[in-house]
């Protein structure tokens, strides 16, 4: 959510400290000390990862996860040429098996669905999770990532995947279930995703 800009109150944040393998150890900890201090200080709860530039490639390629959130990934503070560097890796990296990458969030979406129990109809959605929530509309803009990074000469603009009207629809329902989202972790005070009953009525 935060690479997205999509963050909301009680989530966490998930931050990757990407840096040269010039840099000594006890320098790296320095700098991530210096930044993770001050948010932890503050009761923010955030997920985090140390790695070099080999390592964030290598990483990618094994685990999914880590494949996807590199797709949302933005520059906070630092060196623009070296973010751009490792981004530039990566989509040389993948943009050879996009399609495959493709088909894989795909795939993993229907399993997910399957997991929480398949059902359009629930009385009490989880508005992250459910089929139908602001997971499916993350899945359209990876997808759509995706293939901006495939090395396919005729992809030159993805948003020409979508129509202006499905840009419109898709942007109303992010924009909707975002606010929501943002509105039930206020009132529970605390991260939760589940439009129970009585946050219905509320």
């Amino acid at each position: 959510g935060y690479g997205r800009n999509q963050l909301a109150p009680f989530s966490d944040i998930d931050l990757l400290f990407g840096y040269d393998q010039t840099l000594t150890k006890d320098k790296v900890k320095k700098i991530v000390e210096f930044f993770l201090y001050p948010l932890w200080d503050l009761g923010i709860k955030v997920g985090y990862a140390v790695r070099n530039f080999k390592e964030i490639i290598s990483f990618s390629k094994r685990d999914a996860i880590i494949k996807t959130t590199m797709l949302d990934a933005r520059l906070i503070v630092g060196s623009e040429k070296v973010f751009n560097h490792i981004m530039n890796k990566y989509t040389e990296e993948f943009s050879r098996k996009s399609i495959i990458f493709l088909k894989e969030k795909i795939n993993e979406r229907k399993e997910n669905i399957k997991k929480i129990g398949f059902d359009y109809f629930k009385n009490e959605p989880n508005i992250k999770e459910s089929e139908g929530s602001i997971r499916d509309i993350n899945l359209i803009f990876w997808c759509l990532k995706i293939l901006r990074i495939s090395n396919q000469k005729k992809i030159k603009n993805f948003d020409s995947f979508l129509t202006t009207l499905e840009k419109k629809k898709i942007n109303k329902a992010l924009n909707n279930l975002l606010t929501l989202r943002c509105y039930m972790h206020y009132e529970c005070k605390k991260q939760n995703d589940k439009l129970t009953f009585d946050l219905q009525k509320k």
